[in-house]
């Protein structure tokens, strides 16, 4: 089962932590090399990971020291970093306590700021919202275990089913478990002034936006993303929304569509943020890091990005490298280049349009 401290150790892995060096170890699989969390060399897919409390257990399991960062040599860890997780720790072994920070702050011998303020530094977000998302990350994994939802809520730490209906999971905890089953998701594919467009939606909002080049090949990859779903093409139902959209993308500045969409806390962190970006500009995946107070984190940044089920809706397009290039967009870099220009043409004009009124 994947924890909340298990998504703090590969944030620290992603941003080359050094914060975190001789608190943890991380292990490839394929490799059957470990490493400190902050080693240079190229970033494995998480499903190859595996995390380790001391190097001795790395070994143990059959890892070889990385020759790059060398971890079988001395740590110098970071006392307040260990403090913090250890704090991290309590909250996971007693989700069902009903944890308070004046508890967290007597038990650790801290007075309540400065565990709030510590904590938020290094983990990135306060004790609350980390024990809702461990409390949530035990909830989703008993689901897909099999445990019924009743039995899932309480064993998880949640006083009633209400808590859980929240942007967290972004369906409802049945459909969750089900990975779908049940859910009557409509969709229609039109053309628009990019190539095929197709949106799809549950009755709480958009669920999806695609281009590609073909219908067959949007249903192709649509159907796969939503495999267990009950799918219905309904031009109707959808026209008020695909209406709003192709008017977005031949002149319009405004789409202000209701969503709903399955994301981690974090990635609704970034798509907010997206969505901030003021029409006819953009952001770098540093910038967007540095908005969400996360200077490190730009390769989650990009990321979740790269996550962004409604493309125009959450503009993922608006975000370029460092330099100025154009990078990672699904839908293919020449519709991204089409659209920034499409919008910085449009901003401009209604700058020059308004500078003109007031002359």
């Amino acid at each position: 089962m994947q924890t909340a401290i298990d998504n703090i150790y590969w944030q620290a892995v992603i941003n080359n932590n050094s914060k975190f060096d001789g608190e943890f170890y991380y292990a490839v699989k394929s490799t059957k090399i470990y490493c400190r969390p902050s080693c240079k060399a190229r970033k494995p897919k998480y499903k190859n990971v595996v995390f380790f409390a001391n190097k001795k257990l790395a070994i143990k399991n059959g890892f070889r020291a990385c020759k790059l960062c060398k971890p079988e040599k001395n740590d110098y860890s970071n006392p307040q970093t260990r403090k913090i997780l250890s704090i991290c720790r309590y909250i996971e072994a007693n989700l069902n306590e009903g944890l308070s920070l004046e508890e967290l702050s007597n038990n650790f011998e801290l007075s309540p700021s400065h565990l709030q303020r510590t904590f938020k530094k290094i983990i990135g977000i306060s004790p609350q919202k980390y024990l809702e998302a461990s409390k949530m990350n035990k909830f989703k994994a008993l689901l897909q275990d099999g445990d019924d939802i009743s039995g899932a809520i309480y064993s998880a730490g949640f006083s009633s089913s209400s808590q859980i209906y929240s942007k967290n999971i972004g369906m409802t905890a049945k459909t969750y478990q089900a990975k779908g089953v049940n859910t009557l998701i409509r969709y229609t594919v039109s053309d628009s002034s990019l190539g095929k467009i197709l949106v799809a939606a549950t009755t709480k909002g958009i669920c999806a936006i695609q281009i590609a080049d073909s219908k067959e090949e949007l249903e192709d990859i649509f159907k796969r993303e939503f495999t267990n779903a009950h799918i219905i093409e309904d031009n109707e139902f959808l026209a008020n929304y695909l209406e709003k959209i192709i008017a977005y993308l031949d002149n319009n500045q405004e789409l202000d569509l209701p969503t709903d969409v399955k994301a981690t806390a974090f990635q609704h962190q970034v798509w907010e943020a997206l969505q901030k970006i003021p029409y006819g500009e953009t952001r770098s995946y540093g910038q967007l890091a540095q908005m969400l107070n996360k200077p490190k984190a730009y390769r989650a940044v990009a990321s979740a990005c790269a996550k962004n089920p409604v493309a125009l809706v959450v503009p993922c397009h608006r975000v370029i490298g460092a330099s100025g290039d154009l990078r990672g967009f699904r839908w293919g870099l020449e519709r991204k280049k089409e659209l920034l220009f499409r919008e910085q043409t449009r901003a401009n004009q209604t700058l020059f349009n308004n500078l003109v009124q007031d002359n």
